[in-house]
């Protein structure tokens, strides 16, 4: 087995450390003189003016030398001055010396460095990503133009680490000097980037960075632009759902393409009501790569909706089984599945599966709320009043548990969704107190 270790890439540029911390013996008079060279600095670089930025964050720093926000506000100053050796000392200063560590720093990256070297073996490679970072970043440090964040790659930055780990894999095989990467234009358009998972993960992003501890960066508001103007280019660039799978289909019928953008193109038609084509990606993928639990999920949920619950049964079977130990997705199948069995009228198969997701997954609250209203609809469609009795009081009992627990704060419709599976059962009292609880 090949092994391939490489060093970690990291924002440099355009990500602010998270926490910075002053030096314990600073005095008052000393803080009074640091925040003064701190506002002067900040407003010389509002004005442009950076060799008086420069000389203001270098006063401050000689009060507080570890301060880690100043560090990276005398890097930007020192690189719109264009020195960027300065520039660079700086970043790296300010990231080292960050109080919340959510990047590699520089002793990570020597350690994963002095590892590599220390091993002589030929099935071993080291890759050195962090420097391909820097290299094709120049003149400047890693950023935006590489990674979306603090740590995470755009498809730039992804097609860097791609283009060495590729280079370290072909080195080793016959031909090696003749290997030369795909231009990035052409993986992109064989991969299918971007498209609306793209759109999707960046509005992701900028859900994450309005909790802490983002806002607390010193260029927060910039980083909040950049996304904003990321998703807006993004979007443009994605365009239409038909205008996605006629790129898409050029791909595909050329022969370059793999299961995945198969898949987005089963989203595709099915968001367009297109089902003969939806059915026809589906059944490609499983010729390509038929170890996709997302595919038999998809197939699933596309029979489901057609009324083939008997079909619906062994692709979900299929699909528990690619599950790998994650509790998620292994309640969301059972409870699925358990759902597959009350629409074919195998009761008994079903009732089993449905109360092993209350009894084995309670933290999926949910899942276990969905499995219990599934339990309670049937008992009582099927007139099983004893049963029907048993899912009431043991849904109300799991709910109650949640309430002292405090996990309700982690599933704040609790309260509306007992309310509604009381009102399935008939139990109006009971949806009454639920409804009011949650109105409180």
């Amino acid at each position: 087995m090949q092994v391939v270790l490489s060093s970690v890439p990291v924002n440099l540029r355009h990500s602010a450390p998270f926490l910075s911390v002053h030096r314990r013996d600073l005095s008052q008079e000393h803080q009074d003189q640091w925040r003064e060279s701190t506002h002067k600095g900040a407003q010389s670089a509002d004005q442009g003016d950076w060799e008086a930025a420069i000389a203001h964050f270098q006063a401050a720093l000689a009060i507080d030398p570890d301060y880690a926000d100043t560090h990276f506000r005398l890097a930007t100053a020192f690189e719109n001055n264009s020195q960027y050796e300065q520039a660079k000392t700086h970043y790296q200063r300010a990231l080292d010396l960050d109080a919340l560590r959510f990047r590699a720093d520089t002793r990570m990256n020597q350690i994963i460095q002095r590892v590599a070297s220390s091993i002589g073996n030929d099935a071993f490679s080291f890759v050195d990503s962090a420097a391909a970072f820097e290299q094709a970043s120049q003149p400047f440090q890693p950023g935006w133009n590489l990674l979306l964040e603090h740590v995470h790659y755009d498809f730039a930055g992804t097609s860097v680490i791609a283009e060495e780990v590729s280079r370290s894999i072909i080195s080793k095989l016959p031909g090696a000097d003749a290997f030369q990467p795909l231009p990035r234009e052409e993986v992109a358009r064989r991969v299918g980037f971007p498209n609306f998972d793209t759109i999707e993960e960046i509005r992701n992003l900028q859900r994450m960075i309005q909790r802490p501890p983002f806002p607390r960066q010193s260029n927060y508001a910039k980083l909040r632009r950049f996304l904003d103007e990321k998703l807006q280019s993004v979007t443009e660039e994605v365009g239409s759902s038909m205008a996605v799978i006629q790129r898409r289909q050029e791909v595909t019928d050329s022969g370059l393409t793999d299961w995945k953008v198969h898949f987005e193109l089963t989203v595709l038609n099915q968001r367009l009501r297109n089902t003969e084509a939806m059915y026809y990606h589906l059944n490609k993928i499983l010729e390509l790569y038929p170890h996709n639990r997302e595919t038999y999920m998809k197939l699933a949920e596309v029979m489901s909706r057609d009324g083939k619950w008997r079909e619906v049964i062994p692709y979900l079977e299929q699909s528990l089984y690619y599950t790998r130990a994650d509790e998620t997705k292994i309640a969301e199948t059972m409870g699925w599945l358990g759902t597959a069995y009350l629409r074919t009228g195998e009761y008994e198969k079903a009732t089993d599966l449905l109360l092993e997701v209350t009894e084995k997954y309670p933290d999926q609250i949910a899942l276990t709320l969905r499995a219990y209203g599934n339990l309670i609809k049937s008992s009582r469609e099927r007139g099983q009043v004893k049963d029907l009795e048993r899912y009431v009081e043991d849904a109300q009992g799991y709910a109650r548990s949640l309430v002292r627990s405090g996990k309700d704060k982690e599933f704040p419709l609790l309260q509306q969704r007992m309310s509604q599976l009381m009102t399935m059962a008939g139990y109006n009292e009971e949806a009454k107190e639920w409804a009011e609880a949650q109105a409180k």
